[in-house]
């Protein structure tokens, strides 16, 4: 006779539960494979729950300081990152680069262009945001008595800081003249060694704002016809900027050629502009067929960078302008946030 399982029967009870155990570790494996990923494991091998991530800053807070704004570069793009670890942070430059345009001219006071608004128009053309000239004066000019730095910072609507070094009997006189379309913070004019038989000269000094980076603009015309003299004056030069921190553009009419005395001594302080960025050969004098390389733009300090330099083939002057593209480096307010992994 066959045996009938009851319900109090052992081997029955046995059977459920085997069932039950089986049951039980399919309904937790299948917790463990859940695909919405509710639970992590952390780098360490704990368990533990992600917290949401937000994405990284892309662009510089806009400035609504009302600075005279520079010509940005890449723009409608993120800014180029510089990334530095600090622990589990990452921080990036905020700020995207502004290429700024030098122009350094020796005018001679404006006697062989046949008018003043003829070196304007030039100036104008060049795309100029910041101009270094010499020979300039205030004495009287062709159609009478003419405030030079005054009528070129009104044609080209800029700031402007003059610094006479050689003054005329009964008023007026000659010196440099930085132009800029950019506000002059500081302005100085220091006057450089002068010995016997020669002309005094002067260094302009000028700090400009670009977006909320400092630039020192340094002007000059060192001493022609007297080697000794222009090395005495470059001596003071460095000596007068030794202490700048700022990136800083010196430019002007040097009557020295590269590889001179003079030069050599400028250039352990100073870079070549033309020597990084300049195609050709850089002369400037005499400007109707120009053999010597006499006039220049250098510069000096971190964040400053030459993109490209060149001369301007006009002929208002004895000699040619020079003229430079830089990138200035925005290296404020760092963008820092958790790094992730």
């Amino acid at each position: 006779m066959r045996r009938r399982s009851l319900p109090g029967d052992p081997t029955l009870l046995l059977v459920l539960g085997l069932v039950l155990v089986v049951a039980a570790i399919l309904v937790v494996r299948g917790q463990d494979a859940r695909p919405d990923g509710a639970a992590s494991t952390s780098a360490d091998g704990q368990r533990g729950d992600t917290a949401p991530t937000s994405p990284a800053p892309t662009s510089a807070p806009t400035d609504t300081s009302g600075r005279t704004k520079g010509k940005k570069r890449n723009q409608g793009n993120p800014p180029r990152l510089d990334i530095k670890q600090q622990g589990k942070k990452q921080c990036v430059a905020a700020g995207a680069d502004t290429d700024i345009t030098v122009v350094s001219y020796n005018i001679k006071s404006g006697h062989l262009a046949g008018s003043l608004s003829r070196i304007a128009q030039l100036l104008r053309d060049s795309g100029a945001d910041v101009v270094f000239m010499q020979e300039v004066d205030q004495r009287r000019f062709a159609s009478g008595r003419v405030d030079q730095p005054a009528f070129f910072a009104d044609a080209l609507d800029v700031s402007y800081a003059y610094g006479k070094n050689a003054p005329y009997p009964g008023g007026g006189g000659i010196g440099n003249l930085i132009l800029s379309r950019f506000e002059l913070t500081e302005v100085s004019n220091s006057l450089l060694p002068r010995p016997a038989g020669t002309v005094q000269r002067g260094l302009q000094h000028a700090v400009i704002d670009v977006d909320g980076t400092e630039v020192s603009l340094y002007n000059t015309h060192l001493q022609n016809a007297n080697e000794p003299a222009r090395i005495l004056q470059v001596a003071a030069i460095n000596e007068l900027i030794a202490d700048d921190p700022r990136p800083r553009v010196l430019g002007g009419d040097m009557n020295a050629p590269p590889g001179s005395a003079p030069m050599n001594a400028l250039t352990t302080r100073w870079s070549d502009t033309w020597l990084a960025a300049g195609s050709g050969g850089g002369r400037t004098a005499p400007a109707g067929a120009p053999r010597a390389r006499i006039d220049y733009l250098l510069h000096a300090g971190e964040g400053l960078t030459p993109l490209a330099a060149d001369v301007l083939p006009i002929r208002l002057s004895d000699h040619r302008a020079v003229r430079a593209a830089y990138a200035l480096t925005d290296p404020r307010d760092p963008i820092c946030f958790q790094k992730l992994g």
